[in-house]
């Protein structure tokens, strides 16, 4: 027996057969915002991983170490590398920034899986999304400031999160 498809809800009758609900389709708002997630996901997961490859290079970690962090999850990785780095200060996933990062990183399965209801119920509208990116550019100049990168947050990288 053949399982039998419904007609989308929308779908008006005698109207040509479509392989897809509107309800399905994203916004301009909505494909804006999750490519700004999608690029988001990817920037966390490529910096993670970069300030992993410099503490191999400066010796705070041996290469099968640093595989082995490189397997966490990008937000595991995250709030790993300040004791990884022997920082006493440690990141707070619940509040500032870094709260940016774990709410990016939690859309990640979402996204990569493409689990479609999942995405589009939870995507972030644009106001949302926009200050995930400015928390998530700040978090970003913290972790280079807390791993004593720069002496400071500067200007000219923060304003990259800025839309003012």
């Amino acid at each position: 027996m053949e399982p039998s498809l419904r007609p989308c809800e929308d779908q008006r009758e005698g109207s040509e057969a479509r392989p897809f609900c509107s309800r399905l389709i994203l916004s301009e708002e909505e494909q804006f915002c999750l490519l700004l997630l999608a690029h988001c996901i990817l920037a966390i997961e490529a910096r993670a991983n970069h300030l992993i490859d410099e503490m191999v290079e400066e010796g705070r970690l041996d290469k099968r170490e640093a595989a082995s962090v490189q397997r966490l999850s990008a937000d595991a990785k995250w709030f790993l590398l300040p004791k990884i780095a022997g920082v006493k200060k440690r990141l707070k996933r619940d509040t500032g920034p870094h709260q940016a990062i774990a709410e990016i990183c939690a859309q990640r399965n979402v996204l990569f899986h493409v689990n479609f209801h999942r995405l589009k119920d939870g995507l972030p509208d644009a106001g949302k999304m926009l200050s995930l990116l400015r928390d998530f550019v700040v978090a970003m100049e913290e972790m280079n400031v807390l791993l004593r990168r720069v002496r400071r947050s500067r200007k000219r990288v923060l304003d990259i999160g800025s839309f003012a």
